[in-house]
Order: structure tokens, then C-alpha cells, then sequence
């Protein structure tokens, strides 16, 4: 029988597409329904019966039926490939994954959940990153679960056989020499990293934890799956993905797919060129949790000390202007701090640390030689030795911002955030027109989920960052130009405002 034969009718064809939708909360616009039917004529073609609508329709009533899984199977062959979306790999790799290790007791699973994997490629690619930039130690601890609604896609990850297909991005050519075998033009990975990964079958608007539904999941990935489905059907799916979840666990989806538009329960958060979402709790600003975030202002006699012991080495700066070797000394070390800046601010560090730390053997106590310094060695992740360098400031000179400030910031690397809270309201209490100091101070609010008070610095950052265009810092060069910060406090409003309507 030719498939061309067969006079399939509407009703069946919407039918099928119906049944299929509801099930697993795949879209079909008119493109996709005419596919269909095509994909219905081959499958009557091969299964080689006199066509009969309604015994068509009884092959797929049972779910578990052979038919209906391999119309599903076809319907739902997503095309994928090794490493597909670098950023989000870089995001796992320097964000993600050493938050997760932080926040997790030595002997805890961290649990990766990549729903809607196809053929595998998403959660071996994962598997593989992991094995190339994390401790041996470590490995053990993470269990990687794929999942897909189509069996067939199922068996063919568990097989671990790719071709040239999978690999579209040339520049991770070193994990493929690494991690595979090559035979006829069919590249076999290595057992150590299929053993890293489980697969099972699983349709996400059915949807069922695919652990123990004691354990919490650390991170899902569900990338460019919700394109296919309605907004009822991504709400569905995301809600359950929020019960899922750690309290800070994150989720990934693809970069075209939105979801902050559809549910506001995950928290957006800007990783260089890609974003992820994350997890939030709402937590409501007691008395008592504002409290631990108290600081006793600097008292106005030690601020008035201090400035008249610097007008005081002004003036005698001032009077020796006139000796030749201590004006010489003086633009000397000028030069070399603002060659070092230059540096640091090209990222530069250790040309910067060099000439910084000839600015030093000229004048130990040069403070923003110091401070500079100490920004180096927080970049380089050195944050003990930086801290120490702070802290001698201050000793010097407790009314200094800059100190105070990278103090803060080094503490939100560290996701300290209650200390840095109080760093940063040390700043604004010496100089409450430092517009980038409340964008940070509001960030720590809003990652320990003291919504309202982020709400409130988001708010004065914007009224500040907008009539003042001068840096508060010279050892301090933002990322992003006062505009660019206004729209990223305009941004977080939002969606501060989208989880308090939730």
C-alpha cells in the first residue's frame, strides 16, 4: 500500500496532534500540523494495514502502546550536539558548579538533572567538563540524570555512539581526542564518563523527580525543550521544577526561551554574556533579621581627627613643594600609581602588581598604592592577603571608602553577605552620594532575599547614579558606565516586584 493513497482526514490528523499535546505539552503551530500528518502517512505506510481512522486512533490510546511510542519518538527527534552554548558551560564552570561545592557538607551528592537530553550529548558534555576542571576527589559526589520522553533517544544515549553530527563546535576538539574513541566515522565515548551519567525515560508534564523524591535537585538543565511547548504547559513544568529544586538550586533553559515572562518564582542572574535562574525564597525584613546588619557609624570626632591630620600633611606636603627631590619623589610615585591603575584596569595584573610595588618601596604607606594592591590580589582570588592590606589601611585611616569598599566586595565573593552589607553601609555612611556602593549594597540584599531593602537601594543607587557621572573611587574602575548600572537596578526591580505579585 502507497502511503500516497490513503485519504487521511482532518479530524484524525487533529486528533493525533491533540492527544499528543496534552500528553506531553508539545505546540504545534500549522507547519508542525501539517508535518504530522506526513509523519502519520509513513507510519501507515510502514505498520502496512487498510487504513481505518478509528483504528488508528485505538493504537494510541494506551500511552504505553508500541505505536504510540514510535510516533512519539519521530514527533519528538530533536536534533542536539556536544557543548551546544559555550557560555553556559563557562557559567557551570566559574560560577554554577563552585557555588554549588560551597554551599553542599563534604559528603553530600550535588545532584545535575538535564531534562529533555535527546541523545544524550547535553549531560556527557557536562560529565566531561567536570572530569577536565574539577578534583578526582570531587567526581564521586556528582549524579548526572538525563532524561527524555522518546525511548528510542534513551537507548541511543546509553550507547554512547555518536557521528561527525555531534560535534559542530570545532573548538572543544581537545575533550573529543580526550574522551572518545574514533572507529569507522562513529566516535565511542570512554567508559569513565558514560558511567558519570544515568539515563531514564521521563515526560516532563507528567512529571516525576527522577531521584529519590527525598533528595533535592542542585541544578536542571532544560535547554531549548520549552520552545516547543504553550505557556500553561512551561508553567506546569516550571513549577514543578521550582519544588525539585535546592532553595539556591538554579536552573538553565535555553537562550531564546524566557521564562521570567511566564513564571515569576526563579530569580534571573547576569553571567557575562548568557543568563541562568535561580531558586529564591522570599524572606520577610524582621526586626531581628535587620539587626545582625547594624553598624556603629565611625564616631564624628575620629572622622574629624582624621581630616585635620590630613589637611596637616597637606600643608607640609605644600611647604616642601620646593625642594627638588621631594616634588621628584612625590610626581615619581604619582606616575607609577596611575601606570599601575592603567594595568589593572587593562587587566594587566602582573605588569600592575610590578609597578605598584615600586610605588611601595618608595612610600609603604602610600594608602591607594595599598588599596591597589590589595584589588590585584582580590582578582586573583588571594582574598586573606587583600583583606589584611584593607584592614592596615583602616588602622591608618579608619574613614577610608575604598578600603571598606573592596571589603565588601571581596565578602560577596565569598557570599559572606551580612558582612558585606555592613562594608558597604560603612561607604555610604562616609559618602552617601556613591551611586555604585548602594547598586552593591542592594545585591546583597537580594541574595540573602531581603527583598525590600534591595528594593529601596536599587532606588537610591538610581536617583544617584543618575545626577552623579564622577567615580567615588580612584583604585576602582566599574565594569559598566552609569547607564549600563541603571539598567540592571531598573532590571532587578522588576523582577523583585514580579516574585512579591507571585
Amino acid at each position: 500500500m502507497e502511503a500516497k493513497k490513503i485519504k487521511l482526514p482532518d479530524e484524525t490528523v487533529e486528533y493525533v496532534r491533540d492527544l499528543i499535546s496534552s500528553r506531553t505539552g508539545i505546540k504545534f503551530n500549522k507547519d508542525k500540523t501539517i508535518n504530522l500528518k506526513t509523519i502519520i502517512l509513513k507510519r501507515i505506510e510502514e505498520l502496512n494495514f487498510k487504513f481505518d481512522p478509528e483504528t488508528y486512533r485505538l493504537l494510541l490510546v494506551n500511552r504505553d502502546s508500541k505505536e504510540y511510542k514510535e510516533l512519539l519518538n519521530v514527533v519528538t527527534n530533536h536534533e542536539t550536539y556536544f557543548f551546544r552554548n559555550k557560555t553556559h558551560f563557562q557559567s557551570l564552570k566559574n560560577f554554577i558548579i563552585p557555588r554549588i561545592i560551597e554551599r553542599k557538607t563534604a559528603n553530600e551528592d550535588i545532584i545535575i538533572w538535564c531534562a529533555g537530553s535527546a541523545t544524550g550529548e547535553e549531560p556527557y558534555s557536562i560529565a566531561m567538563y567536570l572530569k577536565e576542571f574539577f578534583p578526582e576527589t570531587t567526581l564521586s559526589r556528582f549524579k548526572i540524570i538525563g532524561t527524555d520522553i522518546a525511548i528510542d533517544s534513551v537507548k541511543k544515549s546509553r550507547q554512547g555512539l555518536y557521528s561527525n553530527r555531534s560535534f559542530r563546535d570545532t573548538s572543544f576538539q581537545f575533550f573529543i581526542d580526550k574522551y572518545f574513541n574514533l572507529s569507522e566515522e562513529i566516535y565511542s565515548l570512554k567508559s569513565d564518563i558514560k558511567s558519570m551519567v544515568n539515563f531514564k525515560q521521563s515526560n516532563l508534564l507528567e512529571i516525576e523527580p527522577p531521584i529519590n523524591s527525598s533528595q533535592k535537585i542542585d541544578l536542571i538543565l532544560c535547554r531549548n525543550v520549552f520552545i516547543y511547548f504553550d505557556h500553561d504547559s512551561i508553567r506546569k513544568v516550571t513549577n514543578s521544577f521550582f519544588d525539585f529544586l535546592h532553595d539556591d538550586g538554579f536552573l538553565i533553559v535555553g537562550h531564546s526561551e524566557a521564562i521570567n515572562q511566564i513564571t515569576d518564582k526563579f530569580q534571573p542572574i547576569i553571567l557575562g554574556d548568557t543568563f541562568v535562574f535561580q531558586k529564591r525564597i522570599v524572606k520577610k525584613p524582621t526586626k531581628k533579621i535587620l539587626k545582625q546588619f547594624e553598624v556603629k557609624p565611625i564616631r564624628a570626632d575620629i572622622i574629624k581627627a582624621q581630616r585635620e591630620r590630613e589637611e596637616r600633611e597637606l600643608k607640609e606636603r605644600e611647604k616642601k613643594t620646593a625642594m627638588k627631590d621631594i616634588y621628584a619623589g612625590r610626581e615619581l610615585e604619582e606616575n607609577l600609581f596611575n601606570d599601575a591603575l592603567e594595568d589593572f584596569n587593562y587587566e594587566r595584573f602582573r605588569e600592575s602588581l610590578e609597578k605598584v610595588e615600586g610605588l611601595l618601596r618608595i612610600n609603604p604607606n602610600n594608602e591607594y598604592g595599598i588599596i591597589l594592591k590589595a584589588n590585584i590580589l582580590a582578582n586573583e582570588r588571594k582574598y586573606d592577603w587583600s583583606e589584611r592590606l584593607c584592614k592596615q589601611v583602616l588602622n591608618r585611616n579608619p574613614i577610608n571608602t575604598e578600603a571598606y569598599f573592596l571589603l565588601g566586595i571581596i565578602s560577596n565573593e565569598k557570599e559572606d553577605f551580612i558582612s558585606a552589607i555592613k562594608y558597604f553601609k560603612q561607604v555610604l555612611f562616609l559618602n552617601n552620594n556613591c551611586g555604585v556602593a548602594y547598586f552593591e549594597l542592594a545585591f546583597s540584599f537580594q541574595q540573602i532575599r531581603l527583598y525590600s531593602e534591595a528594593l529601596v537601594n536599587y532606588s537610591n543607587a538610581i536617583k544617584v547614579l543618575k545626577k552623579n557621572h564622577k567615580s567615588c573611587f580612584r583604585t576602582f574602575k566599574s565594569m559598566f558606565v552609569n547607564t549600563q548600572l541603571i539598567e540592571f537596578c531598573n532590571f532587578n526591580i522588576k523582577q523583585i516586584k514580579k516574585i512579591f505579585r507571585g
